[in-house]
């Protein structure tokens, strides 16, 4: 069922039925928007604001219309025409909003594609790169590792060749320090073997 303000315009679309179809648009869409306005700013229902409006033909004479009388099969052709261009609108209009959904969809899939390529890429790069850092922080440990493994090494064959000259040593030491003590030792035991 259409709305009186429908009905309205498509009577007036009717009366200017000899003015170009863009023209005709444009005033019909004029009408609507002031009729609207019209309707919040007084705060009137759709048939108060019918009542308020001129009757359809003098509204139309006023635009460059015809201003005929209307019978009552001219109101259902003029209400079946506008009904026909709301059909269109509405196919028109859903057929935009298939094709945008389509073409979201699209664009969806063809950015999900780049990122997964980006990605891929960005990462093989990104493992080359802290791999090479990686290598070169080995690197720098590798001469460290060598020079431990070189001291412990020559560590322990210092310490083979050192030892038992540390122990020659020592023992000497002890010697010496002792023969001072041996020596009186060996006099008082002279003095009282007797």
């Amino acid at each position: 069922m259409q709305s009186n303000i429908k009905r309205y315009l498509a009577m007036v679309d009717w009366q200017l039925r000899n003015l170009p179809k863009k023209e005709r648009e444009r005033i019909i869409q004029d009408l609507h928007y002031d009729m609207e306005l019209k309707r919040l700013r007084e705060g009137l229902t759709e048939d108060e604001l019918i009542l308020s409006m001129e009757n359809p033909a003098e509204m139309a004479k006023r635009y460059g219309g015809k201003g005929e009388p209307m019978y009552a099969s001219d109101v259902e052709q003029a209400e079946e025409a506008a009904y026909k261009k709301e059909r269109e609108r509405l196919e028109r209009a859903k057929r935009r909003k298939e094709f945008m959904e389509e073409e979201k969809e699209g664009f969806k899939r063809s950015k999900e594609n780049f990122e997964k390529q980006n990605s891929s890429t960005f990462a093989k790069i990104a493992k080359g790169i802290i791999g090479f850092f990686l290598a070169i922080q080995f690197l720098k440990i590798i001469p460290g590792i060598f020079g431990i493994i070189i001291g412990i090494v020559f560590s322990a064959i210092g310490v083979s060749f050192v030892l038992p000259i540390i122990i020659w040593t020592v023992f000497f030491v002890i010697r010496m320090t002792l023969l001072p003590f041996k020596i009186i030792f060996s006099i008082f035991r002279g003095f009282f073997s007797w």
